[in-house]
């Protein structure tokens, strides 16, 4: 019996060189993930580029930042006087408006003019008192003093005339301000005012003190 000959299949001619050859399609470099695409040699974006923009955006914004801040400041580049400076610089409406001493008499009799003026006191108006009171003299400082917390007038006795105003004796109920002060408990004081009467009608508070 003749021996058959091999099964194995021959070997390609030109040995392992020639074994597998790629496809002129397949490229050779490494592979890039699933629908990838390999960036493009000419007109594409410089890597540097995107860093120029965001740079310049950030020197825009700073630049914006400071002419906000230079503003809210009250600075200008031609020196003028910022609306700040100016607004304080101007007197205040309230000090303008304040009435001057003396400026506002009291109208009626004498005895009206004392209730008048110790209402102001029980309010608190120290515009009123200094308008109520002639220039110079201490009855507004005194009736409008932290010693006194409230005030009412009890009772008005004979006005006494004098020469150029009057003097009235009142019967004042006073309320003291504080634990320390010249009043003592709440009570009543028969306090004297003296008036003067003013050159435009009606009278103006000189003084008044416990005694004549």
């Amino acid at each position: 019996m003749s021996q058959s000959s091999s099964s194995r299949p021959a070997a390609p001619a030109g040995g392992a060189q020639a074994a597998i050859r790629r496809r002129p399609h397949e490229g050779a470099g490494p592979c890039l993930p699933c629908g990838g695409r390999r960036p493009s040699r000419s007109g594409g974006r410089r890597p540097g580029s995107s860093a120029g923009t965001v740079s310049a955006g950030l020197l825009i914004a700073a630049l914006l930042a400071g002419a906000a801040l230079l503003a809210a400041c009250g600075g200008s580049s031609g020196g003028a006087p910022s609306p700040a400076v100016s607004a304080s610089a101007a007197p205040s409406a309230s000090a303008a408006s304040a009435p001057a001493p003396g400026s506002e008499p009291f109208a009626g009799s004498p005895q009206q003019a004392v209730a008048a003026y110790w209402a102001l006191v029980d309010a608190g108006d120290y515009g009123g008192l200094r308008a109520a009171c002639t220039p110079g003299s201490a009855a507004a400082l005194t009736a409008a003093s932290s010693d006194i917390e409230r005030a009412r007038v009890v009772r008005v006795a004979r006005v006494r005339r004098e020469p150029g105003g009057a003097q009235v004796p009142a019967d004042v109920r006073i309320v003291p301000a504080g634990e320390t002060t010249p009043w003592g408990d709440p009570g009543t004081h028969t306090l004297f005012v003296k008036l003067t009467g003013s050159t435009s009608g009606g009278w103006l508070v000189a003084s008044w003190g416990t005694s004549p």
